[in-house]
């Protein structure tokens, strides 16, 4: 339950107890040893795929994201997956910039006011994921979708995730009768939105792009085999994520002036007149958003099952271990980060970090294959918000750093900022 409700203070209390290497034995996953040490995530990323397998580790997910998921395959089939999504994921340009300042600006007061970020940043990533994914950005249209999907992903539905025993149906008073019932209900509204976002005239998006190499139907979700689990993996993949970031990252940022003074200020400033392509190109932009992931990271670990003995820091660790190198952890890791909880995005224009010290997206042949994408979206968002508003916390509770587990990843807990238009 610590791990579930409090999953980084309860991981920094570990770290400080028993050092770089411990174990957690967890209901639902077993044996997780948590690596803090670069030097032993960097062996952790560079296994071979055979002997530490993602797939396994994510086996919890598959009642969400389906038997064909990238997220649960492992191997030669991982592997021709993988390179089919990247090739859909993989345009140029990776975003439309206008397309996401437009959706940006349609969801905030033009007058400004109180505004509750981590809702907010929920229905706009759905947005952006419906505009990117599936071919649609009509409220509408997604709004129904959005129910369905949170109703599977979200904080409730988390205890399911990790708990198999919540997900088998014992009856019609058992959790796992109405978690079944909502992923059903997912997929219906998903055949449903995909029907109707076909008929619209742009066609460009990745399921289309996806459906088309495969030489299927873009409306037809159940045609291609495994094709609906990779439009809910696309889908879930950037959808809290995107959220989660973009909300950490809006925190930190109304917590420190001086940053957001830079970014409208600074050499690559993006003021009100900015275009969103300038914001798209902002270097420090870019570091803001990696200083978020860095200090607040919004996936806690990355695992690998053993399928064959390992040795940590002279721990023999046995098969079927999950080796789980704890991005919190080496974020935080004063040996690599001068001052540590320090929000300085500064720290990404003075150097680089080594990808074993630096790695929100995962590492390895399973970093995420949408982390550039992510990025570019990230900045076009933060710049268009910071380019209109001045953003501070609406009040000195909304400063406080509160984590809140959703499924997989970790957002803050509901916080406001104030928005004040700036002048033209």
């Amino acid at each position: 339950m610590n791990w579930t409700l409090r999953p980084y203070p309860y991981l920094y209390e570990c770290q400080r107890r028993y050092g770089d290497a411990f174990t957690l034995r967890l209901h639902a996953l077993g044996d997780v040893v948590m690596l803090a040490d670069p030097r032993d995530v960097e062996s952790v990323f560079r296994m071979d795929p055979d002997h530490g397998r993602t797939g396994e580790a994510n086996a919890l997910m598959t009642p969400i994201v389906g038997a064909d998921s990238l997220f649960v395959l492992d191997g030669e089939q991982h592997r021709r997956r993988r390179a089919e999504m990247r090739s859909s994921l993989t345009t140029r340009p990776r975003i439309d910039p206008q397309a996401v300042a437009r959706l940006t600006r349609e969801e905030l007061p033009e007058d400004g006011g109180v505004v509750e970020v981590t809702e907010l940043f929920r229905w706009l990533a759905m947005r952006l994921i419906g505009y990117r994914v599936l071919g649609t950005d009509d409220p509408d249209l997604l709004r129904v979708f959005f129910a369905r999907l949170h109703g599977v992903t979200g904080s409730l539905s988390s205890l399911a995730a990790f708990f198999p025993v919540l997900q088998r149906e014992r009856g019609v008073a058992s959790p796992g009768y109405w978690f079944q019932r909502r992923i059903a209900a997912l997929d219906s509204v998903l055949s449903e939105t995909v029907v109707k976002a076909a008929q619209e005239p742009r066609t460009s998006c990745v399921g289309a792009r996806m459906a088309a190499a495969r030489g299927e139907a873009w409306s037809d979700v159940r045609g291609a085999d495994g094709f609906r689990d990779d439009l809910i993996t696309l889908i879930a993949a950037g959808d809290d994520t995107v959220a989660s970031a973009l909300s950490w990252a809006l925190f930190w940022v109304a917590r420190t002036p001086r940053v957001a003074e830079r970014i409208i200020n600074g050499d690559d400033g993006v003021d009100r007149g900015a275009t969103p392509e300038h914001m798209a190109g902002s270097g420090y932009l870019e570091a803001v958003c990696a200083e978020a992931l860095r200090i607040t990271p919004v996936v806690d670990i990355v695992s690998r099952k053993t399928t064959v003995p390992v040795t940590i820091q002279g721990f023999d660790i046995p098969v079927g271990s999950l080796l789980s190198p704890a991005i919190y952890l080496v974020h935080r890791r004063p040996q690599v980060y001068d001052t540590p909880d320090v929000f300085r995005p500064e720290r990404f224009l003075e150097g680089k970090f080594r990808p074993s010290e630096y790695f929100p997206f995962g590492g390895g042949s399973r970093r995420c294959i949408g982390a550039a994408l992510a990025i570019a979206e990230m900045k076009t968002v933060l710049g268009t918000i910071v380019g209109r508003y001045e953003v501070r916390p609406a009040s000195i509770a909304d400063t406080s750093i509160r984590y809140s587990r959703r499924n997989v990843t970790v957002s803050p807990g509901k916080f406001r900022v104030q928005l004040t238009p700036r002048r033209p």
